[in-house]
């Protein structure tokens, strides 16, 4: 027999493991170009749809996830691969055959197997891509962007995949090549043998999972405690996965356990037992993934429906008005009726439109070549702002830190209480009153966060006896902003387009730390409401279907895993059969050793998924207070 007929019959005996090889590579490199369409579209790269943040920067954390997955899932396959056949490569070295010419076997058949994947993964990947990116660009209604397909997505998808299958390959010729011909001949038996086999470790795991559940519900974002809500959750998501691997390592010998506590039970399902430990030994290491894969992808795919279903609260949440700009002397300036032709539909109209003067002076720093800025608001326009209503006589001031308290620096807090704090401009003095410090009215960019609130008088006083510029902060509230979303876009175009026209302000000049189109930026609820449908709904999308493929592939490992072992199997099961095992019998014994197999990682997993999504509904008020995040999860799961 030949070289080359030796190789072509073992490709025919051991056909079934062969094409399953071949179509979990072929699998992998359809994924991966199929993502590539995506990831290296010049429109896709080129866009700037999400609140200043391109797609492609969007897209980095799947990437990343993606090619975690490409090289655990071509390295699994294949050591599974040549794990079932190391006997067969130990009898040929018995028989006189040399390292050389297994190295030579292992490259025919894999860079046969690599070729073929690749060719077969990248023609199906180029059928399917279109289909694929034509739906991400429908729930991101960016049809526009349109499919393409170049040289860089294939050269990718065949450079890493080449690279890792051939490192995979290159580990099993070094594995061969080191070992002796016995331990080869042996390897199947030898590597799947636990060194401890202990019950009590399998109930401490146990334990530890629920422990370290327990310990991140109690402690996370609790103010009763000044613990650090990272360290609350990296301590018990190592605890987790420590007791994970416990629980999964020596579950047999746990269940085996707690079955001996009643003889019925026990010596009833002797041999299911028996199974269930010899082959939770073999697959400890995939289920450990998988477990962690269901936990990982259903939490976080989850929450980002959550985060795309409340994408108008949220916007709510982070905006005061639905539409906030600033007007200066000669940008961004607009009257009543242009507004009212604009926002004023059937589909929404203005319900309120608040205006606030504000008046800016800049002082030459004692400190240093660098100018203090003073922000002067009368109390009296304020208060149309403000609920609470404030009241300031003249010379006294109210300082405003315009932002949430929870971000509020407290080393450059101004020290409250009256006659504390003055401030001298030529002629004009103010003694301060009180601070607040809350957000008011949406902060826009060409504003610092600090205000100064002061009577009529002293606000007119200072308009005529100090050099200051003026502008106008306007804030609008509108009848189902929801649907403002053209009127405000074409606006916005407006107010370029305008802005390009008019001179130099002169207060922009003074303001060189920004361009003019970023200060002048206006605000309002819709586009935070879009971006954040835009960026979560594609967030959704990518880890739903990454977690779709993570799921597939790992049964698809697990299958091979199982069915690599077929022979063995059924050579066990004759012998069973001869001493009087019904064949009956041995299908209902294998039907519930397949189910724990196939379905125990997944349940776990979805199990310690909705620990996490009531762990971190905590801070929104608690799971039963925000049925939305069950409800999430249960569409997802």
């Amino acid at each position: 027999m030949t070289f080359n007929e030796l190789v072509w019959k073992m490709a025919k005996v051991n056909y079934r493991k062969y094409l399953f090889y071949f179509l979990c590579n072929s699998f992998v490199v359809m994924v991966f170009f199929m993502f590539s369409t995506v990831y290296f579209n010049e429109g896709i790269r080129n866009a700037n749809e999400m609140d200043g943040e391109s797609l492609s920067t969007i897209l980095m954390i799947p990437s990343v996830a993606l090619m975690v997955f490409t090289v655990f899932f071509i390295h699994y396959a294949h050591s599974v691969f040549i794990k079932r056949r190391k006997k067969e490569f130990g009898l040929f070295m018995m028989v006189g055959m040399s390292d050389k010419d297994i190295s030579k076997v292992l490259l025919l058949e894999n860079s046969a197997i690599a070729l073929l994947s690749l060719a077969v993964g990248l023609l199906s990947g180029s059928i399917f891509s279109r289909l694929f990116f034509l739906l991400l660009m429908h729930v991101l209604e960016m049809e526009s962007i349109a499919f393409e397909l170049h040289i860089t997505m294939f050269a990718t998808t065949v450079g890493v995949f080449l690279i890792v299958f051939s490192i995979g390959v290159a580990k099993s010729i070094l594995d061969i090549r080191r070992k002796e011909v016995l331990t080869i001949f042996k390897e199947d038996r030898v590597t799947e043998k636990n060194k401890v086999r202990s019950p009590l470790l399998g109930g401490v795991g146990l334990l530890l999972v629920i422990g370290s559940i327990i310990f991140q519900y109690y402690f996370f974002s609790n103010s009763d405690y000044d613990i650090n809500d990272g360290l609350v959750l990296l301590v018990g998501l190592i605890s987790l996965l420590s007791g994970l691997f416990f629980t999964i390592s020596h579950f047999g010998s746990f269940l085996i356990q707690l079955a001996r506590s009643r003889k019925s039970v026990y010596y009833n399902r002797m041999l299911f037992l028996a199974n269930v430990e010899y082959k939770f030994k073999q697959v400890k290491g995939i289920s450990l993934l998988l477990i962690t894969m269901t936990m990982v992808t259903i939490f976080y795919t989850s929450m980002l429906l959550h985060f795309y279903a409340s994408a108008e609260q949220l916007a709510e949440e982070q905006r005061i008005y639905d539409v906030s700009f600033a007007e200066t002397a000669m940008k961004n300036a607009i009257s009543d009726d242009e507004l009212n032709q604009l926002f004023n539909t059937d589909n929404h109209e203005i319900k309120e439109h608040v205006t606030l003067d504000v008046l800016d002076y800049f002082e030459q720093s004692s400190l240093g070549d660098y100018f203090n800025r003073y922000s002067f608001l009368s109390a009296e326009q304020f208060n149309q702002m403000y609920s609470k209503q404030v009241e300031v006589s003249p010379g006294e001031m109210i300082r405003l830190d315009n932002i949430n308290p929870e971000y509020h620096d407290p080393y450059v807090d101004h020290e409250k209480g009256e006659g504390k704090n003055t401030i001298a401009l030529k002629e004009i003095k103010l003694t301060e009153k009180q601070s607040i410090i809350e957000p008011v009215f949406d902060q826009l960019n060409l504003y610092e966060v600090k205000f100064i609130i002061v009577h009529p008088d002293d606000f007119a006083r200072i308009a005529q006896e100090l050099e200051v510029y003026k502008s106008t902060i306007h804030a609008l509230n509108l009848s189902n902003w929801e649907k403002s979303g053209d009127a405000y876009v074409t606006w916005k175009e407006q107010l370029k387009k305008q802005n390009g026209i008019e001179g130099q302000d002169p207060l922009l000049s003074r303001l060189d730390y920004s361009t003019e189109e970023v200060l002048l930026e206006p605000q309002a609820k819709i586009e935070v409401y879009n971006s954040n449908r835009k960026a979560g709904g594609i967030l959704f999308f990518m880890s739903s279907f990454l977690g779709a493929l993570f799921f597939v592939s790992s049964f698809m490992v697990l299958y091979l895993n199982i069915f690599s072992s077929i022979d063995q199997e059924r050579m066990t099961f004759h012998k069973l059969y001869k001493i009087g095992m019904t064949k009956k019998e041995i299908r209902k014994v294998l039907a519930k050793e397949l189910r724990l197999l196939f379905f125990l990682a997944p349940l776990l997993g979805l199990g310690i998924a909705f620990s996490y999504v009531a762990i971190f509904a905590k801070d929104a008020g608690g799971i039963v207070d925000n049925p939305l995040f069950t409800v999430n999860f249960m569409i997802v799961a």
